[in-house]
């Protein structure tokens, strides 16, 4: 699938990749990414799960890793614990998933984890089907496509990998082919921003987004990474880019486009 990226936009996160890289140079490309990825590490699983169920978790901790995780550890972890109500909450955990989703999550838990389970090993764009039509039917709730998508990035089959799409990676891919609707994403409860001005505080990826529009999107992050001459994964990365002039710019692309909003729910 061939994309018609913008250039000036591509050429902003080359810069960005180069200056990541650039005062890292003893080190490998490959191992700089991997340490940048593994800064995150999310919640610890044992404290998510005490904090999600309360008093009552239907998880045995026993066997639950009581630090919190890198991708690398959670990758790790994944392979070594079959599990599945403890990789699934290992993986919510180190995605951030909030307490505010607690009772949703809670009283669908054994459905999420049956769905899980099922799905594992399965092809990116059939589990993103599956769970954004049983979370559309709220047989499956407390997690959108930011969240599920996570789940699909640690256990979709080798042969159709899945990447992450949150805001950040959704706007990264919208700005890089200059189509503000090539990810649906909803704007957040609006707030008087620095300069005066009334924007949404984020924007959350939309449940409009098709699984065609997913597999697009896993599409791009691989035609990024043939660009950067780096892994898919480590694609995905880059587009969310926290703490790079990557993000700000994606912070003043929005900023610089008061409609913008409103184009990306078109």
């Amino acid at each position: 699938m061939d994309f018609s990226f913008d250039t000036s936009a591509l050429k902003m996160l080359n810069e960005s990749y180069y200056l990541l890289l650039r005062d890292r140079r003893e080190e490998s490309a490959n191992n700089v990414l991997t340490n940048v990825a593994d800064y995150w590490r999310g919640a610890t699983p044992q404290s998510w799960v005490s904090n999600i169920f309360l008093d009552d978790p239907p998880i045995e901790l026993t066997g639950m890793p009581d630090a919190a995780m890198s991708r690398t550890e959670l990758h790790q972890y994944l392979q070594s614990d079959p599990n599945p109500h403890r990789a699934l909450a290992a993986i919510l955990a180190w995605g951030g998933t909030g307490y505010r989703a607690r009772d949703h999550i809670s009283s669908t838990w054994s459905d999420w984890v049956m769905t899980f389970h099922a799905l594992k090993g399965k092809r990116s764009e059939a589990q993103y089907t599956h769970y954004l039509k049983a979370t559309k039917e709220r047989s499956l709730r407390g997690l959108g496509p930011a969240f599920f998508t996570k789940i699909i990035f640690f256990t979709a089959g080798e042969e159709s990998p899945g990447y992450i799409l949150d805001q950040w990676t959704a706007r990264s891919a919208n700005a890089l082919t200059n189509d503000n609707t090539f990810i649906r994403l909803n704007p957040e409860q609006r707030v008087v921003q620095p300069d005066g001005i009334l924007r949404p505080r984020g924007f959350i990826v939309s449940s409009r987004n098709s699984p065609e529009r997913y597999a697009r999107f896993n599409r791009l992050v691989e035609a990024v990474a043939d660009n950067l001459g780096c892994s898919p994964e480590h694609a995905e990365l880059i587009m969310f880019s926290k703490a790079t002039f990557w993000r700000a710019y994606l912070v003043q692309r929005a900023n610089e486009n008061r409609n913008l909003s409103l184009e990306m729910t078109s």
